[in-house]
């Protein structure tokens, strides 16, 4: 006969992953017995504050924590970026602001760790999981044999061992069973470290806006709860605020670009100091609390094993803090694991099929994550590129991860085999994309131009007037999708986004969204120019194909008696060359075809989903976070103020409170 375990699931740290490993577990499977081993006393402070749609709707709907975050929480109100000049001395009425508009229509949160890590860890210990703390793991024994793992600890002055069935590290980089079977390594794809401290008594952005400059910003939601992102060449600053009244900031920075970064306390705020948001946001603040961790990019080899061995959070590794997906890989990981222990307690087995596809869909992520990244930090400063490249990253974080999340579709071997495929060919894009933007960086830094849209310019990023594809499926995502459909999708984003890239290369009609070039370079002409990059390189031989093939595809289109030339001088003014034409019917025709809306996959077939279908509202009217003024924190979502399908309306049409925004 089997020996039978102490308990089926030692979990080694007691950290946000663990803690949130053990509630799913709960909640889904009350039966199995969860040992959390933590050798903090009580849970601290810690970076990693904001979340993003899969980690919003992990906390919210699958932990059920929304009561609790409502009274111990922020909401989230999206990413905002502010650019400045060479000397970074705009002020916030001078720089150039890309946000969100209103409150996100799934709900995301502003975290305050040590909070939600004490909150957690009451609820758990009140539904019966064992977690202690002031455990300190001395010896780790995986099983050898398909046998019971053991491990050896101490806890209150007395030696312990305890055997499990499976046996999960959840202990942070540090990585307890990690280190035995060498786990991690560092991704030096990555070069980059983060400084950070959290002060007492800053500013929100909003207070530093006059009234006229406010007015003509069209912001329904808090610019304070937003994750305010600073950038810079080879950086980036985050202002987070904290419920507590704290305001979480940070430095990243690529070592590549950046290679002196503040090593202390001091060097930080006087870094922060020549920084004029930042001084006017820290205006008599007082620092409370400073970290400090370089080289913090670390690879996996893998996440789950067939012998019961997993690795979640950070011990699972890391890969950059800019689009807050530590606390998606951690939901993805509670996931695949009770997933699998349910399948265990139904009689299936470990099946190898499934642990290979769960493992891709993971690795794929962490790959992915890369690529939005690597090399592109430099970038960073210029508005003109850091908007299309985030415009393009959002696309695919919805279409390829957000929404197998919410359809579930993510526990389906079937649909991830074909998700496999897709995540394959669009990381080659990025990393193409990634080329594609340095070069014309690198083109535009020449040129003394690349900070030329950073002062004075606001768009609105939840939406981006008609800039963001993905908008047209926020609301679709609770439906199943196929991986041939997201490919259609990715398709769509990654047109526009060589069309903005040709824009920016040569001072274009800034129209990328237009019909007629949309048209032109969907689908085959895209691929073949991808394909062609692979040989040529970035270079002015590529480009000229680029252009080449542009002027090929738009003159087929629209068969006039002499065609119209794109080239290098003459992108910027094509609208002017077709408005030009002698034959009336062609010039009609013509510009018809230019001006008309691109034809995307508006996903009529899937009608939107309520919110409520997927996540329960939130109330946050009435709860008191300290000292920030939050009467209304909650706001409309952009539906409630321009539609259902506004991305379709004539802008004379919408209304007038958003006609500053045309520009």
């Amino acid at each position: 006969m089997q020996p039978q375990p102490d308990v089926d699931v030692v979990v080694l740290g007691g950290g946000l992953a663990s803690l949130c490993l053990g509630r799913l577990a709960q909640r889904e499977l009350p039966e199995v017995k969860v040992l959390c081993l933590d050798k903090a006393t009580e849970p601290k402070r810690k970076v990693g504050e904001s979340t993003v749609e899969v980690a919003g709707h992990f906390l919210h709907t699958r932990l059920g924590l929304g009561d609790v975050l409502v009274h111990t929480q922020l909401p989230k109100h999206g990413i905002r970026y502010w650019f400045n000049d060479e000397g970074n001395q705009l002020d916030f009425c001078e720089a150039s602001e890309d946000g969100p508009a209103s409150t996100s229509w799934w709900h995301t949160f502003q975290l305050e760790r040590d909070q939600l890590e004490r909150d957690l860890l009451r609820l758990n210990r009140e539904q019966g999981i064992a977690h202690l703390t002031g455990a300190r793991v001395t010896e780790v024994l995986p099983a050898t044999d398909g046998g019971l793992h053991r491990v050896r600890y101490t806890h209150d002055g007395a030696d312990h061992e305890v055997s499990a069935r499976w046996l999960v590290d959840g202990s942070g980089p540090g990585s307890l069973l990690g280190r035995q079977v060498g786990l991690l390594t560092r991704d030096d794809r990555l070069p980059h470290g983060s400084c950070w401290g959290w002060f007492k008594g800053g500013r929100s952005p909003q207070e530093l806006l006059d009234e006229q400059t406010a007015k003509r910003r069209f912001c329904f939601g808090k610019r304070l709860l937003s994750t305010n992102s600073f950038m810079g060449e080879g950086y980036w600053v985050w202002c987070i605020p904290q419920a507590s009244g704290l305001l979480s900031v940070g430095l990243v920075y690529d070592k590549s670009v950046v290679p002196t970064p503040p090593s202390n306390e001091a060097e930080f705020k006087a870094f922060l100091a020549e920084h004029r948001m930042l001084s006017q946001l820290l205006e008599g603040a007082e620092l409370v609390e400073f970290g400090r961790l370089d080289n913090y990019a670390r690879k996996p080899r893998t996440y789950l094993r067939q012998d019961r061995l997993a690795w979640i959070g950070m011990a699972a590794g890391f890969v950059d803090p800019l689009y807050s997906s530590g606390l998606d890989f951690i939901a993805f990981q509670c996931e695949y694991l009770v997933d699998l222990w349910r399948r265990e307690r139904a009689g299936e087995g470990l099946e190898p099929a499934r642990l290979q596809a769960y493992n891709g869909f993971l690795e794929g992520y962490y790959e992915q994550a890369v690529r939005y990244f690597s090399g592109l930090y430099r970038t960073f400063a210029s508005a003109e590129l850091a908007l299309p490249r985030y415009r393009r990253d959002v696309h695919i974080y919805w279409s390829m991860y957000t929404w197998p999340f919410f359809s579930r579709q993510f526990l389906d071997p079937e649909f991830l085999a074909g998700h496999a495929a897709l995540a394959e060919r669009i990381r080659a894009r990025t990393a193409f994309f990634s080329r594609v933007f340095s070069q014309v960086y690198d083109d535009l830094k020449a040129r003394g131009a690349h900070l030329r849209r950073n002062r004075g310019r606001y768009t609105f990023n939840q939406l981006g007037w008609r800039m963001i594809p993905f908008i047209r499926f926020e609301r679709q995502m609770g439906h199943a999708v196929t991986p041939e459909r997201l490919r259609a999708l990715a398709d769509e984003i990654d047109a526009v986004t060589l069309l903005f890239l040709l824009d920016v290369r040569f001072d274009g009609d800034r129209c990328a969204l237009r019909g007629l070039l949309f048209d032109a370079l969907k689908g085959a002409p895209l691929d073949e120019l991808v394909a062609a990059e692979s040989q040529l390189g970035v270079t002015e031989a590529w480009w000229a194909q680029v252009l080449g093939r542009l002027e090929r595809e738009v003159n087929a289109r629209l068969e006039l008696d002499e065609p119209v030339v794109i080239d290098a001088a003459s992108l910027g003014q094509l609208r002017r060359a077709l408005r030009d034409l002698a034959d009336e019917p062609q010039r009609k025709r013509a510009l018809e075809a230019y001006l008309a809306p691109p034809a995307m996959d508006d996903l009529d077939d899937l009608p939107p989903l309520e919110q409520t279908a997927l996540q329960e509202p939130m109330d946050w009217g009435g709860v008191p976070h300290a000292r920030w003024n939050l009467p209304d924190v909650s706001g409309q979502t952009i539906y409630g103020f321009l539609g259902d399908r506004w991305w379709n309306r004539p802008v004379h049409e919408l209304p007038q409170t958003v006609w500053g925004l045309r520009g």
